[in-house]
């Protein structure tokens, strides 16, 4: 039986039932559900990744780098490609982040997210590390990235500030005016920047939302 067959053969298939079958309660769940499995499939690409890697097969087949191979075996991007190999060489170290991918309990960029915090501080990551996949499990999309940069500001205070200095010296903020004047926003900004734009933002909106729902 081949790859292929396998996977036609498995327990939980992409294909259930036709989706215009689902009825409106199901189409949530569904969504969920084929998260998982994306998740589940790019683990244990990761998973081939480390295993070619350990092997020397990129070598062995001409090529200089394990990057290198997986563009010219996959044909995505370099930068696709280098992010992919980043995070299949660390999971190698990463038991509890591993596990929890190939269950599909952790998308792909959440596991970035612990990767690129296991590499701020490995020491500290290996002791919280556990922490850190409840935390990714559970947290909303806006609060963990806002949970790992506190984590990484407390193991790696130096690295943080360099971060942070890095963000600093990258912000932009374009505003320019279009032919049909409307104004045209376009930036980058560090997070306290962004904050208090956000919130200057904020305050001015709300006098218009309210005006929308009629009050006064």
């Amino acid at each position: 039986m081949t790859i292929e067959d396998e996977i036609r053969d498995a327990s939980d298939p992409v294909d259930i039932v036709p989706v215009d079958w689902l009825a409106d309660s199901e189409v949530v769940p569904e969504l969920q559900r084929l998260g998982r499995l994306v998740a589940r499939a790019q683990a244990r690409a990761a998973r081939v990744v480390a295993m070619a890697h350990g092997r020397g097969l990129p070598q062995a087949q001409g090529f200089g780098s394990v990057t290198a191979w997986l563009i010219a075996t996959t044909g995505e991007p370099p930068a696709v490609c280098r992010s992919r190999v980043r995070v299949a060489l660390a999971l190698r170290h990463m038991p509890e982040t591993r596990g929890a991918f190939a269950a599909g309990g952790l998308s792909e960029p959440r596991v970035r997210l612990l990767v690129e915090a296991r590499e701020a501080a490995p020491e500290v990551f290996a002791r919280d590390e556990r922490l850190l996949v409840s935390q990714a499990r559970s947290l909303s999309s806006r609060a963990f990235p806002k949970a790992v940069a506190h984590w990484r500001r407390l193991a790696d205070p130096d690295g943080a500030l360099a971060d942070a200095a890095k963000a600093f010296e990258r912000r932009r903020l374009c505003v320019s005016a279009t032919w049909e004047g409307m104004v045209r926003l376009d930036g980058d900004l560090d997070p306290e920047s962004g904050s208090v734009v956000m919130t200057a933002i904020g305050s001015l909106a709300e006098p218009w939302a309210l005006r929308q729902r009629g009050c006064p």
